[in-house]
C-alpha cells in the first residue's frame, strides 16, 4: 500500500510538471554591510542568491526597514536559469543625529521563503573630528 501511494504521488507530480522545490532557499548578501551615512549610491552592492535557478523570470520584491538610512529598488528580476542577481543600494545623508542604525532589507518572491539582510549605517553627525590649523599649530577637537 505504501509503495503504491509513493508511485501515485510521483505520477501526479510528473503530470504537473515536476516535483515541488521543497528545499529552495533565497539569501541576501552585501559586498560590505557597514556604511557611513551619506556615502550615496553603491551599484551592484547587494546580491540575491537562490539555491536553484527558476524556470522562468522571477520578480523579487525588496524593502528597506528604514528608508531614511538605506534605500533599494522596489523589485528586481532574477532571470530564468540564473541563481543570483545584484542590486544597487543607496545610503543617503539624513541630517538626523540618531547614532548607528541597523536596517533590514527584506526580499520576497513567490515559491521562496523571505530573505533578510542586515546593513549597519554609522551616523555622520557623531564622533570626534580633529582639525589641525597648520599656521598656528593649534589642535582643535569638537563634536559635530
Amino acid at each position: 500500500m505504501r509503495k503504491t501511494a509513493v508511485i501515485a504521488i510521483a505520477v501526479l507530480f510528473a503530470a504537473l510538471g515536476g516535483f515541488p522545490a521543497l528545499c529552495d532557499d533565497m539569501t541576501i548578501v552585501f559586498t560590505n554591510s557597514s556604511f557611513a551615512e551619506g556615502i550615496g549610491s553603491l551599484p551592484n552592492w547587494g546580491s540575491i542568491i537562490v539555491t536553484s535557478a527558476p524556470a522562468s523570470d522571477l520578480t523579487v520584491s525588496l524593502q528597506s526597514s528604514d528608508t531614511s538610512e538605506v534605500t533599494v529598488a522596489s523589485s528586481v528580476i532574477l532571470t530564468a536559469g540564473t541563481t543570483s542577481r545584484t542590486f544597487d543600494i543607496d545610503i543617503p545623508y539624513d541630517a538626523e543625529r540618531d547614532g548607528t542604525q541597523i536596517v533590514h532589507i527584506v526580499a520576497q518572491a513567490a515559491g521562496y521563503p523571505d530573505a533578510t539582510g542586515v546593513v549597519e549605517v554609522a551616523d555622520a553627525g557623531t564622533g570626534f573630528r580633529v582639525v589641525t590649523l597648520v599656521s598656528t599649530g593649534a589642535l582643535w577637537k569638537y563634536l559635530d
